[in-house]
């Protein structure tokens, strides 16, 4: 009897170690380097867990609630960030509905 309740609670274990490493909040899925095209230019973003730096500018502080983005205390230019993938962010202004895509590039 114990010997199957050690092969039941094995897999248990790994499943639940697997979603633990599963990173999908999108607190989580924002830090690193992304591009975006914008109008022919191409922008390169860093984000760290607390600021985000453009185009090797001087970084500036972002709170992201849910799915919520707020750069630089701006809140009249809030996004709506969604991650279709790993490697794809897609930032929508709410009240225009403009989308910006970004791809992972580190």
């Amino acid at each position: 009897m114990n010997c199957l309740k050690n092969m039941l609670l094995v897999p248990l274990i790994l499943l639940l170690g697997s979603c633990a490493l599963n990173r999908t909040v999108p607190s989580d899925l924002i830090i690193g380097s992304w591009r975006s095209d914008l109008s022919g230019f191409v922008l390169s973003s860093v984000y760290s867990a607390t600021d985000v730096s453009v185009d090797g500018y001087s970084p500036v502080p972002y709170v992201l609630v849910g799915d919520r983005l707020v750069i630089d205390g701006d809140e009249t230019s809030a996004r709506i960030v969604s991650f279709p993938s790993h490697d794809q962010m897609v930032q929508t202004d709410p009240l225009t509905d403009v989308r910006q895509e970004y791809r992972r590039s580190n």
